[in-house]
């Protein structure tokens, strides 16, 4: 969805929005393509439903994680960034 209509459907101003998109994107919940349409630009936002389900669960994972060999090696796996939702 481009930025435009997604300024009519959350009804937020349009800086509020881009910043909003920025974040959302660098956490990779939203995806994001660029569309090259008769000499301008046009960017299409997507939500990255899977990347936002695995975060829910990052917590439950950790405390399994946690459970299962201890808090030890959950901070060495979370040090070396064994997994990205830690």
């Amino acid at each position: 969805m481009p930025i435009p209509h997604l300024v009519r459907k959350v009804k937020l101003p349009e800086k509020i929005l881009r910043q909003t998109l920025v974040v959302l994107i660098q956490q990779h919940l939203v995806r994001f393509y660029t569309h090259f349409d008769g000499g301008s630009d046009m960017v299409y936002y997507e939500c990255d439903w899977m990347q936002i389900y695995e975060l829910l669960h990052a917590g439950k994972i950790i405390r399994v994680v946690e459970d299962r060999f201890g808090a030890d090696v959950c901070g060495t796996v979370k040090t070396f960034g064994m997994c990205y939702w830690c």
